[in-house]
């Protein structure tokens, strides 16, 4: 395996240090409810090993002594490593129910370390998983060397054993790889909401700074003709401080009132779609455009001082000079 495919392999099952709050109120839960599950184990294995004839003190002991690691765990440790002693106290309890239902069930007893694996995926962590792995492959391998009547009911040989650690790492696999995408589509999914939010806050920054920076009058409408919060803050030294209500028609109309009526039944003939939106987009241009050259007299004068002061230019240079600027019509812009 190459380093790169060690290191994709390795941040695959290792969580991104930050725990969000979203992360820790979840696992939290979690290891509340496995102290809950845990607890349950007191009394049905007393009654399993009661039944079974193993030892029913013995296992009231030994489940309510289990029961004490992850207890400390969750108070003491932080989250995600309270939950890494939950799955391997998990693994513990079933060790204790195959070896306390001894009998013609004591192999079906097995089936609660594959149940308890899958539903350790519910972490949304691989470590959990693996960590739960590793304390069942070790149970079985000690425990068979050492009292192989508490895993098997028959005389098992090493290859039974290495073919319940097959299916134990076969659906470990799977586990880690449910964990790690719930993880990244559901639990980390705070984290990605909050790094685009920033992205995102940033860009309406930068629009912000170029839309105080600019000397045209630009502004975002919605459909019903409420203004947005991005304008320019020409718009301002435009037309003056803007209404409470937002509303663009009462904007104009303070300003320009048969302006604003023009701009208003245009806009309902674009809202409705009773006109080609080509020409109901236009329409308020050019009736902007009007308003614009009839609401400062001043302008004409300044024109034709310009274009008198190019014409000598032109004249003593041979270069021609820039046209002077004219009235233009900013688009309404809707979103």
């Amino acid at each position: 395996m190459s380093s790169q495919a060690r290191r994709r392999f390795v941040d695959f099952l290792r969580l991104p240090p930050e725990v969000t709050p979203f992360e820790q109120a979840h696992v939290e839960g979690l290891n509340r409810v496995a102290m809950g599950f845990f607890a349950l184990h007191i009394p049905v294995f007393t009654a399993i090993a009661w039944l079974n004839g193993t030892g029913p003190a013995l296992a009231l002991l030994l489940t309510t002594l289990t029961c004490v690691g992850p207890a400390l765990a969750a108070a003491r440790l932080p989250a995600r490593q309270a939950a890494m002693v939950m799955g391997s106290a998990s693994m513990i309890m079933g060790g204790l129910l195959v070896h306390f239902g001894q009998g013609p069930m004591q192999i079906e007893m097995h089936f609660y370390f594959f149940v308890v694996l899958a539903l350790l995926s519910t972490y949304g962590n691989p470590a959990v998983v693996l960590t739960a792995a590793a304390t069942v492959t070790v149970h079985h391998l000690g425990v068979w060397w050492l009292l192989p009547a508490s895993v098997f009911n028959y005389e098992a040989s090493f290859w039974v054993v290495a073919v319940h650690a097959a299916f134990v790492v076969l659906e470990s696999t799977a586990a880690c790889f449910l964990a790690r995408n719930f993880f990244d589509d559901v639990i980390g999914l705070e984290a990605i909401v909050r790094e685009r939010t920033r992205q995102l806050d940033q860009k309406n920054e930068d629009l912000r700074l170029v839309l105080d920076n600019v000397g045209q009058g630009f502004m975002t409408v919605e459909l019903d003709g409420r203004m947005g919060e991005a304008r320019s803050a020409a718009v301002v030294g435009l037309l003056g401080q803007a209404p409470a209500s937002d509303d663009l028609f009462a904007y104009l109309d303070a300003v320009a009132p048969g302006f604003a009526a023009q701009v208003r039944m245009h806009w309902d003939n674009l809202t409705d779609g009773f006109l080609p939106v080509d020409w109901s987009a236009s329409a308020p241009s050019n009736a902007s455009a009007r308003f614009c050259g009839s609401s400062r007299r001043s302008w004409p004068t300044r024109a034709a001082s310009s274009s008198s002061t190019a014409r000598r230019a032109r004249s003593s240079t041979g270069w021609p000079t820039p046209r002077p600027p004219r009235w233009s019509a900013s688009a309404i812009c809707t979103r």
